[in-house]
């Protein structure tokens, strides 16, 4: 099975969009003494975004590189995320954004600038 584009970039997309997904199922299911709204705005390091922002970038990376180069049209979506719900269902936009994207619509596209 050749390398390609697609397997290199939107088949590790939709895989870790869909890990990232358990895991934040895993986290709103957890028993904790801290709010769930607390956790999404949590922080690992003082100079990190929050739990939120690195969700709604990994989402903005993925559908911009399936938008640019497949050539699909872009999908704008705001980052207003407050809970875990919030985060799936963008998690599950992102998805379904990327599951349109066919293996021929990234062929030669490897030089695209």
């Amino acid at each position: 099975m050749p390398v390609t584009l697609y397997r290199m970039s939107i088949v590790p997309f939709i895989r870790g969009l869909e890990n990232l997904s358990h895991i934040l199922k895993k986290g709103s299911n957890a028993e904790s003494t801290i709010p769930a709204s607390q956790l999404v705005s949590a922080r690992l390091h003082p100079d990190m975004q929050g739990l939120a922002y690195q969700v709604q970038r990994v989402s903005d990376t993925a559908k911009g590189a399936a938008v640019r180069v497949a050539g699909l049209d872009p999908v704008a979506m705001a980052d207003t995320e407050t809970t875990f719900e919030d985060l799936q269902e963008r998690i599950t936009q992102t998805l379904e954004i990327l599951k349109r994207v066919k293996e021929e619509d990234m062929e030669g596209k490897e030089d695209q600038e």
